[in-house]
């Protein structure tokens, strides 16, 4: 539930007040794996990253800041090491909605979809959403 607490205060308290992307870094031995969370709202934004997708590869991660399996899921998700398209499921039931109805994967949470090509290239949700697993899903979608 720590884990839980803490992500929710960073996302209130960094990302929406100060508007600042989230940045995740994971030490493993020398080498520094970053991931870039960047907070989305809004059907603009889908508009936005489903163009997106034409020209390169998009992660999207349905994240619930409250819920602690998807803690479990963020967890996995600062070691991927891409950028990553945060939606906070709790602030943001429209876009979600929106999400579901254009891409056709039903709505979970935590999920993982991965976009190429304005498609769902591949999704995951709950236990299934693991570093390896979505750097193997982003890697065959290039």
């Amino acid at each position: 539930m720590i884990a839980g607490i803490t992500i929710a205060f960073l996302y209130d308290v960094y990302e929406r007040r100060s508007g600042h992307d989230c940045r995740a870094e994971q030490s493993w031995g020398s080498v520094f794996v970053t991931t870039r969370f960047n907070p989305i709202s809004g059907v603009e934004a889908l508009d936005d990253l489903l163009e997106q997708s034409r020209t390169e590869t998009v992660v999207l991660f349905n994240h619930d800041p409250h819920c602690p399996i998807s803690a479990r899921a963020f967890s996995q998700m600062e070691q991927v090491g891409n950028e990553v398209m945060l939606v906070d499921v709790s602030r943001e039931r429209s876009l979600t909605r929106e999400i579901q109805g254009r891409t056709g994967v039903h709505h979970e949470s935590p999920q993982v979809i991965v976009l190429r090509d304005g498609q769902p290239a591949w999704s995951a949700s709950h236990f299934a959403i693991t570093t390896d697993a979505v750097q193997d899903a982003t890697n065959a979608a290039d």
